[in-house]
């Protein structure tokens, strides 16, 4: 079982710059970050010190996505972002995953010398990748180690439409 933490991530920047598309000129912060849903994997039974999830406003997706001559369709697909951990729960590389559920517009990425790349074929030492344009709904990654296919885990989590969810894939005992 996992557990999930959700969060609309939507911060005030206390003035009148940005605007609510998250838009900012660059002397002032973003107005809005996309709404992101946390999937603890495995799951939360003490206090524990969780890696990193980063938030972006919608403009920092469409930039990354362009990078890669993609765009991000917030209003019909959601974002992924998976992270491999070790038996220790550090960051690992070398790990790629299989995604239950893509279409045409879904763009599988790891980060390649900690920048995403859509030609990446595993993880680096960040341990992250994603999909880009993730399709709306319950999606399952099983990961494996990429040098030799063996299965080391999985985590199932939910993507909604214009939000950004996030999950770590742990080895199972």
């Amino acid at each position: 079982m996992q557990t999930m933490a959700a969060t609309s991530a939507v911060m005030g920047d206390g003035g009148d710059a940005g605007d609510a598309r998250g838009e900012s000129d660059a002397n002032s912060p973003p107005s809005k970050y996309v709404p992101s849903l946390v999937f603890f994997n495995p799951p939360l039974v003490r206090d524990t010190t969780y890696n990193i999830v980063p938030l972006f406003v919608p403009n920092d997706i469409k930039t990354l996505a362009a990078v890669q001559g993609n765009m991000w369709d917030e209003q019909h697909y959601g974002m992924a972002f998976v992270g491999a951990l070790d038996c220790a729960g550090k960051p690992v590389a070398g790990v790629t995953w299989e995604p239950s559920i893509v279409d045409a517009m879904s763009k599988r990425f790891y980060y390649f010398n900690g920048l995403p790349d859509e030609a990446a074929v595993s993880t680096d030492s960040t341990g992250f990748g994603g999909i880009l344009n993730a399709l709306p709904g319950t999606i399952t990654f099983t990961a494996k180690v990429q040098a030799t296919g063996q299965k080391i885990g999985s985590a199932t989590m939910l993507v909604r439409a214009g939000v950004a969810s996030y999950t770590y894939l742990a080895p199972v005992p």
